[in-house]
Parts: structure tokens; C-alpha cells; sequence
């Protein structure tokens, strides 16, 4: 795995041979000017996979996002650069989920559809690897 960068309440890194990039989200994700460098961490580490890549994301210990903008940009990077499926993890149902879940929906179907929530890593990961 290689890391691509971290900021206040994020870090990423990519996995070439997986062709997936993961994400680790902490705390209270509510300003941009504590994590200046997301948008951009994120398009480095699309740039870094190739289009049909996938997305773990560990929102286990998001404790609040509170900008949708932010994520409606990033989910429409993760789209445009050819992502193919998404697994978020979730400790429960929070208002950040939903924040999360309102911004995939505006960035429309085609993104919404290749996106699905799992309560554990485990099943994340199962539903990332299978080839259907």
C-alpha cells in the first residue's frame, strides 16, 4: 500500500495491485481549512489507479461531516476518474451517513448506484473483491 497523503481527519492510500484506493476518516470532518489538501490527495490517488478502480472508505471513527459540498466534489472525482464501486464502513447510522448518502444522490445515479454500506470491513472488502 502507498500512502498518498493525510490531513486533520483523513488519510489515503492506494493499493496498485488491488487497484483500490483506501480512506480512513476521524473525528469532526467540518472545516476545509483543517484538511486543505483532501480534493487534492484525492485526485492523486485516482490519478494513481486505473479507471474500474475501487474505494474502501473507513468511516468508523467520522465522528461528523458536516460538508456536503466537500463530498458531493470528491464523490464526483471518484466518478469522472472511472471509479467502480464504493464500500463505505459505518459504526451505525449517524448524521454523517446521511450527509454522505445526500451528496451521492446529487451527484446522480451513476454514482449512487456503484456505492453500498456495510457495517463491517470484512463485507466491505468481499463486496469490493467479487467480479460480477
Amino acid at each position: 500500500m502507498t500512502e498518498i497523503g493525510a490531513g486533520r481527519n483523513y488519510r489515503i492510500a492506494v493499493d496498485p495491485m488491488k487497484n483500490r484506493m483506501h480512506t480512513w476518516y476521524v473525528g469532526e470532518f467540518m472545516r476545509t481549512e483543517d484538511n486543505p489538501r483532501f480534493l487534492d490527495h484525492t485526485k492523486e490517488a485516482c490519478g494513481r489507479l486505473k479507471p474500474g478502480f475501487t474505494v474502501l472508505a473507513d468511516m468508523v471513527d467520522l465522528k461528523m461531516m458536516g460538508l456536503p459540498d466537500v463530498a458531493q466534489l470528491v464523490q464526483a472525482t471518484l466518478l469522472d476518474s472511472g471509479v467502480a464501486r464504493v464500500a463505505a464502513v459505518w459504526s451505525k447510522e449517524s448524521f454523517s451517513k446521511l450527509v454522505v448518502d445526500s451528496s451521492a444522490q446529487k451527484v446522480g445515479e451513476s454514482y449512487a448506484g456503484k456505492r453500498k454500506s456495510f457495517a463491517s470491513r470484512a463485507e466491505a472488502e468481499a463486496w469490493l473483491d467479487r467480479q460480477d
